[in-house]
């Protein structure tokens, strides 16, 4: 099972907890266990360059996470915009096709069917990392119904390509949001954050066990590990507590079932 899969079973709160737990465990032990293993003879010295070295990594380690964090909110903001244009490309393209008259009723009731099961099956499913064959299925039909209109003969030229280009605009819109779906931060993000993590982690090995510096570096650890934890409830929009919800969708059929 991967990784994510287990990670967003958990509520937000969890995850703080967890992730505050860890690097506050980290602060007291990594010292104690520095203290026992490494030779006291040097411990002022030793003392002295780590904390020249705290200095250094951890504001480095402050902005890359600030950093990563705007990235993962835009992220979060664009799989927002993205949900309302959606909502708004199923409406355009319902008020087209109602331009085609009664003959289009197949086509619109093909549109309701795709709208509402990308509520009720689709995203429970990117809820999982997964997409809903169901819902795929049911778009297919959609987009093979509506170049079927240009098999009429009687429909005006501009009304097609007003219905050709809402059915392309919710191609393309959909297309991004299942690829915000299934795709987080770039794994470079990661791979960096992570090496700095074990570069503060290694350098609070050489610090002496002495509680006026672990209760200090313990909230500073504490701090880091709540952005980190909003960084991974926020790497993935569409997925956990925090996910992405449907509403906007949900209002746009509704809208287009008074027609």
């Amino acid at each position: 099972m991967p990784f994510t899969d287990v990670i967003y079973r958990f509520s937000n709160s969890v995850l703080a907890i967890v992730f505050v737990g860890v690097a506050v465990t980290a602060s007291v032990l990594l010292p104690l266990i520095g203290t026992r293993l490494l030779k006291q003879e040097q411990a002022t010295a030793r003392a002295g360059f780590a904390l020249d070295a705290f200095k250094l990594i951890g504001p480095v380690i402050a902005i890359f996470t600030a950093f990563t964090l705007l990235q993962a909110i835009n992220r979060y903001r664009e799989a927002e915009t993205l949900v309302l244009r959606e909502a708004t490309e199923i409406t355009q393209l319902d008020r087209a096709l109602r331009r085609l008259g009664a003959e289009a009723a197949p086509i619109r009731a093909a549109l309701a069917a795709y709208g509402q099961s990308v509520v009720t099956q689709e995203w429970p499913a990117l809820k999982n990392g997964r997409e809903s064959a169901e819902t795929q299925a049911l778009f297919h039909d959609l987009i093979d119904r509506i170049h079927a209109v240009h098999q009429w003969t009687d429909v005006e030229a501009a009304t097609r390509e007003s219905v050709d280009d809402a059915a392309d605009e919710l191609v393309d819109i959909r297309a991004l949001r299942l690829n915000a779906a299934t795709t987080g931060l770039p794994t470079i993000f990661w791979q960096v954050l992570g090496s700095l993590i074990v570069l503060l982690a290694a350098e609070a090995l050489l610090f002496r066990f002495d509680w006026n510096l672990v209760v200090p570096k313990a909230g500073y650890a504490a701090a880091i590990a709540l952005l980190v934890a909003l960084l991974v409830i926020l790497d993935y929009p569409f997925r956990g507590q925090q996910s992405v919800g449907p509403e906007p969708i949900t209002r746009a059929l509704a809208h287009i079932a008074r027609y």
